[in-house]
């Protein structure tokens, strides 16, 4: 048997006593440790897996936004190089044309 453990609001003050709460709808027995309630009971193979589906699916989506937004930065990274090497190009033709040096 696995303990899953519930948000309850049953107890709006924290409280470190542990008592009994009624019996689940399945028959589950349960408990409260302060404002956590927890309940006893088995949840299906076929409940877990399908949880652990979700996760997955979940994580592979956002795992794909990350690198897409991961590439849009690198592209936007890589125009401002452009721009920027343009720009001290132009700098450099405007020194050279005013007759200072532009040695590097």
């Amino acid at each position: 048997r696995a303990a899953r453990l519930v948000a309850s609001s049953l107890s709006q003050q924290p409280s470190t006593a542990t008592r009994m709460l009624p019996a689940q709808p399945d028959g589950s027995p349960s408990w409260q440790l302060g404002s956590l309630a927890f309940v006893v009971g088995s949840s299906s193979s076929d409940d877990v897996d399908a949880r652990k589906a979700q996760r997955k699916a979940r994580n592979r989506k956002a795992a794909a936004a990350s690198r897409d937004r991961k590439k849009e930065q690198l592209e936007l990274l890589h125009l401002e190089v452009e721009k920027l090497r343009s720009e001290n190009a132009g700098l450099r033709r405007r020194l050279e044309a005013a007759g200072l040096s532009t040695a590097e």
